[in-house]
């Protein structure tokens, strides 16, 4: 970022700054060392007008300005500050009334993460905030519209879309919803809720939401979430988990088929006496959920048509309630991912994959035994298989 100003009619340019700027005061002493001169100068700055505003720049931990009233202005855009020196003092009154900058989105090009849901995207941005693109006839966006978007848009913080979501540290796209999970420990979700998809207690039939609202139960502790295509399920600090959403299939793991519109708790087995604890990480695919244990081993619930929970008993119509153990994965396993209908572990510097295998899948060269769905044949891993070259 190129400060542009004038002292004396003299141009100065501070090309870095190399600590934090900040004036959040009609007038304040601030001190600004210049990256390219070896002077430090200590001026007291006053806005003109009593108009307030806040500049807040530090490359090392945030890499562009942020003027609080309303402006973000990416690194290499230059801000042409016309002020007023009062000599002998060094009192520089700046009038902020001509501001010039390219309107060049920061989160277009800043992002940290990124979510794909059935048709639409969305990313979160260095300064963690969202931004999403693509189908919106839900809300899935969370523009506060249902206007499909080709250009990523700001999601909202609530109905009123006064300002723009913040403090979100991880996001997660279904088909078509999107959650986030903020700094605080939060969730909050938006777009369909037809089969309670947000977590908010009001999901039935053509309903959805254009703006997140928060998910029940979960505004603080929450440590990781997941969506599938129609559930989502999050981690709780104490190791255990709680889902909501689609459960035509037990992809909540409460041992039901019921859908959830506000998160109920993961059995610990099929009896369900006791919640399931002692999860490190989770990860949901279509239709199905799995978590990584603090032993390292691995469990899933949900759907078993493609063998997704790989436990040996896919096939048609097999679906589980509640966790059940991945065949050979009882320690080992550094990291889970699932997508679709399969699913693979990391275990140490290899890989191993299992589920729905009819497009290679799995990574193991191809083949498997039959599986179904619909009536239509697929080929299935039933049980973890080792990733060629893996």
């Amino acid at each position: 970022m190129i400060l542009g100003a004038r002292f004396n009619n003299f141009p100065i340019n501070f090309s870095t700054m190399r600590q934090r700027f900040q004036l959040d005061s009609p007038s304040k002493a601030i001190q600004v060392r210049s990256s390219n001169c070896c002077f430090t100068a200590v001026w007291v700055l006053t806005i003109a007008f009593n108009t307030y505003l806040k500049l807040d720049a530090d490359p090392q931990l945030t890499p562009w300005w942020k003027l609080y009233g309303g402006l973000e202005v990416p690194i290499g855009v230059s801000i042409d500050i016309f002020s007023h020196v009062v000599v002998g003092y060094s009192t520089v009154v700046i009038d902020f009334r001509k501001i010039i900058a390219q309107a060049q989105t920061v989160a277009n090009k800043q992002a940290k993460a990124v979510a794909t849901g059935a048709f639409h995207t969305c990313a979160l941005t260095v300064i963690d905030n969202v931004k999403c693109w693509g189908n919106n006839h839900e809300g899935q966006l969370g523009d506060g519209t249902t206007v499909q978007r080709r250009k990523p848009v700001s999601v909202c913080s609530d109905s009123s879309c006064a300002s723009t979501l913040s403090g979100v540290m991880a996001i997660t796209t279904g088909s078509s919803f999107t959650c986030a999970l903020t700094t605080n420990g939060g969730v909050k979700c938006w777009g369909t809720n037809s089969e309670g998809e947000l977590g908010d207690g009001n999901g039935h039939l053509d309903t959805f939401s254009q703006t997140p609202v928060d998910v029940s139960g979960l505004t603080s502790g929450v440590t990781m979430i997941s969506s599938g295509e129609s559930h989502a399920c999050a981690l709780i600090s104490g190791g255990s988990v709680k889902c909501w959403g689609d459960n035509s299939l037990g992809q909540l793991g409460d041992n039901s088929w019921t859908d959830r519109s506000t998160p109920v708790d993961v059995c610990s087995d099929v009896s369900c006496t006791a919640v399931m604890n002692g999860v490190q990480a989770i990860t949901a695919g279509g239709r199905f959920t799995c978590a990584l244990m603090i032993s390292d081993a691995v469990k899933c619930w949900g759907a078993n048509g493609f063998g997704e929970l790989g436990d040996g008993n896919g096939g048609n119509d097999h679906v589980s309630g509640t966790p059940v153990d991945v065949i050979g994965l009882v320690s080992g396993v550094t990291a889970i991912t699932a997508e679709g209908s399969h699913a693979c572990a990391l275990i140490t510097d290899s890989v191993k994959c299992w589920g729905n295998n009819e497009d290679g899948e799995i990574g193991d060269g191809g083949g498997g035994v039959p599986c179904q769905e619909f009536n239509y044949q697929f080929v299935c891993r039933f049980t973890p298989t080792n990733v060629v070259g893996g």
